[in-house]
């Protein structure tokens, strides 16, 4: 899915930045900082795994979020099988 995600990215002028998870939350909110990374690309379901770790990423990328569940939500079944 990351590379999809990338992908479109790329064809959208927009530049995906790939971060490393096993980051501690310091290194992450560095990291946010110096790239001036204004959203993040994520799902519940992979930050529900980071939480059970011990990480608190939701709080971290509160207002950088954006959700897959939710873009997947945002486009039509039409648009999917066009595509696709």
């Amino acid at each position: 899915m990351g590379a999809i995600v990338n992908m479109a990215l790329f064809v959208n002028g927009k530049v995906p930045v790939n971060l490393n998870y096993t980051l501690s939350e310091q290194s992450m909110a560095l990291a946010l900082k110096k790239a001036n990374i204004q959203q993040v690309i994520t799902s519940e379901k992979f930050l529900t795994k980071l939480s059970g770790k011990g990480f608190d990423y939701q709080a971290l990328l509160a207002d950088k979020a954006v959700m897959m569940e939710e873009l997947g939500k945002a486009v039509s079944k039409h648009k999917k099988r066009w595509h696709f």
